[in-house]
């Protein structure tokens, strides 16, 4: 556990977990378009331009940045198994 204090929104810019059962993240998330039966024919990407301009704007922009990063790249191995 971290002894340094984050805001609560630390490491949340993007949506993580599949997109079919995602946590939609502060300043992304995933919609989808288009139903086909019962399956989700597509999904696009939606930014909260609001919410990005707050994120770019903290002093914490980079550390939160890599962790989002890093947790993309473990989720896309961790879901390729």
């Amino acid at each position: 556990m971290s002894a340094t204090p984050h805001k609560p929104c630390y490491g949340t810019m993007f949506p993580h977990g599949h997109p079919r059962h995602h946590q939609d993240g502060k300043a992304f998330r995933f919609t989808a378009v288009g139903p086909v039966g019962m399956m989700v024919q597509s999904r696009i990407v939606e930014t909260d331009l609001a919410e990005w301009d707050d994120c770019r704007t903290c002093h914490e922009f980079s550390h939160c940045y890599q962790l989002c990063m890093a947790r993309i790249a473990l989720e896309t191995i961790a879901n390729h198994e």
